[in-house]
């Protein structure tokens, strides 16, 4: 199986804690997570740009509202 394929079949954390990729997030984004991971805040950087990927076809309501929050709050 290649990383794409174990990417569609399992959860940030879980390949954050594999060891196949290394999440970014907001400094909310480090209550509630997993006992086996760590967050380290990172300092001093220029701000960088924001992307949203959803599949074409997802017509879920609530990624709709939130692609919306999201424009609304990261739009410079």
């Amino acid at each position: 199986m290649t990383v794409s394929e174990r990417a569609r079949r399992s959860s940030g954390p879980e390949l954050v804690a594999g060891g196949q990729i290394v999440a970014f997030g907001p400094a909310g984004f480090r209550t509630g997570l997993r006992s086996d991971l760590a967050s380290v805040p990172v300092e001093g950087v220029e701000p960088v740009q924001v992307v949203l990927v959803t599949r074409r076809d997802d017509r879920n309501p609530l990624l709709s509202a939130f692609r919306a929050r999201a424009a609304a709050h990261l739009t410079a």
